[in-house]
């Protein structure tokens, strides 16, 4: 794409997913290609490091919704700030995610779809490994199934497709939508 950014809605950018199902690269692929097409009042929030900052060790459904709404909070700030906020996590539970969605309608969900057994074979930190063998608890894709719901604004397959092509659909998504310009 060689338009270059004019403007931009300050907003956050949700990517979802199950553990390895490729959120992080997408976000970081994202996140270069705006700021190589011109958006530099950007902020990405890492799952793991947020939660890892924040010293929030639990994993039970509680604790991430509780992670989340920490991470959403945080991401609000930004906007007040007129950034344009990246955020991952796994956000298993679809009615935290409906109600995140309900309070905040500058909040953009998107679903990195990808089979459990290619998650499994990409977790180079071998958590669904752990998780089976009970060193890990609560572990999503083990203990708990990621609930798929109806609030999700653009599913990328992560399987199927490249981090290239799924990086490019959606920025066309954004642009379409008039999220940038």
């Amino acid at each position: 794409m060689k338009a270059k950014i004019k403007s931009f809605i300050p907003m956050i950018i949700f990517i979802t997913g199950y553990p390895s199902s490729g959120k992080t690269s997408l976000a970081i692929s994202l996140k270069k290609k705006l700021k190589k097409i011109g958006l530099n009042r950007l902020k990405y929030i890492d799952g793991d490091v947020f939660r890892k900052n924040q010293r929030l060790i639990k994993y039970d459904i509680k604790s991430r919704n509780l992670v989340g709404d920490k991470k959403i909070r945080f991401a609000k700030e930004l906007i007040k700030l007129k950034k344009f906020v990246i955020v991952t996590g796994v956000a298993q539970d679809r009615l935290w995610r409906k109600k995140i969605k309900k309070k905040n309608k500058n909040l953009l969900e998107v679903f990195t779809k990808c089979p459990l057994k290619i998650c499994k074979l990409r977790d180079y930190k071998k958590n669904y490994f752990k998780a089976k063998n009970r060193k890990i608890e609560n572990f999503v894709g083990i203990n708990y199934k990621y609930q798929e719901g109806k609030t999700v604004d653009l599913t990328l397959d992560m399987y199927k497709n490249s981090l290239k092509f799924n990086t490019n659909k959606l920025l066309k998504f954004l642009i379409k939508n008039k999220y940038v310009y």
